[in-house]
């Protein structure tokens, strides 16, 4: 069955048809003007981007446990050690 045109769903389409009139669903999220690069931990993190996470993490049904804010090994932090009991 074809999708009614304007209908949303989060699916990928069947079709080809439905592929070529597919249009993404976008959200804006607020920025920050603070570098992440010295960020250490997920408190140090501006409140947008702990907003962004919490975003990834709901939409996602999945949560975020490390973090990256550069390209060094040293701007990778843990958020929730999977192996921690």
């Amino acid at each position: 069955d074809a999708l009614p045109s304007g209908a949303e769903t989060a699916e990928f389409p069947a079709s080809v048809e439905e592929l070529s009139r597919a249009k993404p669903v976008l959200r804006a999220f607020p920025g920050w003007k603070t570098p992440l690069k010295r960020c250490r931990s997920y408190d140090a993190l501006p409140g947008a981007a702990r907003a962004y996470v919490a975003f990834i993490e709901e939409y996602t049904e999945t949560p975020v446990g490390i973090v990256s804010v550069g390209y060094e090994r040293a701007d990778t932090f843990v958020r929730d050690d999977p192996w921690r009991i």
